[in-house]
């Protein structure tokens, strides 16, 4: 097909009818403009984090990433986590349903929750036990590094016990950050290559991101407490291959969507990084009583045991 056809049938409405080409033109350029404001004021008032500006270069760089991140249908879909660590007992099994529908989220940097209301005192409770976990050996708690914002971060430190070297979970969390500020906001100078952050909690809402094993991620999500990051396991091969385009139906063959997509990683060892987020990098819900702030306990210590590999 002659590539210049369709700019000529183009050139040749245009003279048959000015007016009406000018007047479509018009009204889908007001519709676009329309369209991405909206998006900019709803992108800006999720407020600072990551490492995007909230300014509109930031907005416009959120927007160019869009094509890299996962389908919002995949986000809450357990056949899209990878298959259990064998070397790991996940205690969520038990874990309830969440009552109510999921909320609604938005972004990729930054990523929220946008509804639900703001509970200081379940939000205060959490920081709490942060707080209580930092106390025990290899963990430390400062500002998040993956925020801009002053959000109360738990971070592990690599310690090389075998029970770490015989779990994923030291590859999952090869690729995050280690503490930049202390908790008072103080910069952190001494290296800290061999400390990562697999959870932070949003002051705003009482949200957190967190790094769950395979088979507990697959539990939070399925009974609705959380969903994947769309932009979890961007840097694995298992984001990109297979195409997330393709119906389940066809990966069956290989054993379902998630060994076709993450069977490879069971060959990896604890000395293997990887970078950025992993592919079980999920926001859990902000609670909204003391019932469901027990169970958001409970996913926070899950997280606590599956970093050490124990």
């Amino acid at each position: 097909m002659d590539a210049s056809r369709p700019l000529s049938a183009l050139t040749t409405l245009y003279r048959r009818a000015p007016a009406t080409c000018a007047t479509l033109f018009s009204l889908a350029v007001s519709y676009l403009m329309t369209v991405a404001r909206q998006d900019y004021l709803l992108w800006r008032s999720l407020g600072p984090g990551g490492f995007l500006p909230s300014s509109f270069m930031g907005w416009l760089a959120h927007t160019l990433m869009r094509p890299l991140a996962m389908p919002t249908a995949s986000a809450s879909d357990p056949d899209y986590l990878p298959p259990d660590d064998t070397a790991f007992k996940g205690p969520l099994a038990d874990l309830p349903k969440r009552k109510g529908k999921r909320p609604s989220t938005f972004g990729l940097v930054p990523h929220r929750q946008i509804e639900g209301e703001q509970n200081e005192a379940l939000t205060a409770d959490i920081v709490k036990h942060l707080e209580s976990l930092s106390h025990r050996q290899n963990f430390t708690l400062a500002l998040s590094s993956l925020e801009a914002s002053s959000s109360p971060a738990l971070f592990v430190t690599e310690d090389g016990t075998a029970a770490a070297k015989a779990s994923l979970s030291r590859l999952y969390l090869s690729g995050l950050p280690g503490p930049r500020r202390t908790i008072d906001g103080r910069p952190i100078v001494e290296g800290s290559a061999d400390k990562h952050e697999f959870c932070h909690v949003h002051h705003h809402d009482g949200s957190l991101h967190i790094v769950l094993s395979p088979q507990d991620a697959r539990v939070a999500v399925k009974q609705g407490w959380a969903e994947l990051h769309r932009l979890a396991g961007l840097l694995y091969r298992g984001h990109w291959f297979p195409p997330q385009f393709l119906p389940k139906m066809l990966l069956a063959p290989f054993g379902g969507p998630s060994a076709a997509r993450w069977s490879y990683l069971a060959a990896a060892n604890g000395e293997q990084k990887q970078k950025m987020l992993p592919p079980t990098y999920l926001i859990v819900y902000a609670p909204r009583d003391k019932d469901e702030t027990e169970q958001v306990k409970r996913i926070i210590d899950a997280s606590v045991a599956w970093a050490t590999g124990r």
